[in-house]
């Protein structure tokens, strides 16, 4: 039986910090987040969005906690505009974001 787990990270446009974890994964669970296409319609009154979304599906996954650690550990140029989602089969979903400094 398998066990699906949904990651899904949203971010600004960030194709070294996506690269950083996407090694991750590939290194461990043989597999990689594919970016949402930017022309595909999300909704709303606005034709286009203004972050980036990345997400995947895996099948049994070995490592979340790894993930997780190598997510926050992520040297985003914009880190208060970075958040997983980790949704598991089973359980609750569990939202990380990395450290910053909020100067609001």
């Amino acid at each position: 039986m398998s066990t699906v787990t949904n990651i899904i990270v949203i971010c600004g446009h960030e194709p070294h910090g996506i690269a950083y974890i996407n090694t991750f994964l590939r290194g461990r669970e043989d597999s990689a987040l594919e970016k949402v296409p930017d022309d595909q319609y999300v909704g709303g009154n606005k034709i286009a969005i203004e972050n980036d979304t990345w997400r995947g599906a895996f099948n049994n996954m070995k490592d979340a906690a790894g993930l997780v650690h190598t997510f926050l550990d992520t040297p985003w140029r914009y880190p208060e505009n970075a958040i997983l989602l980790i949704e598991p089969h089973q359980g609750p979903t569990r939202v990380f974001r990395p450290k910053f400094e909020d100067t609001v």
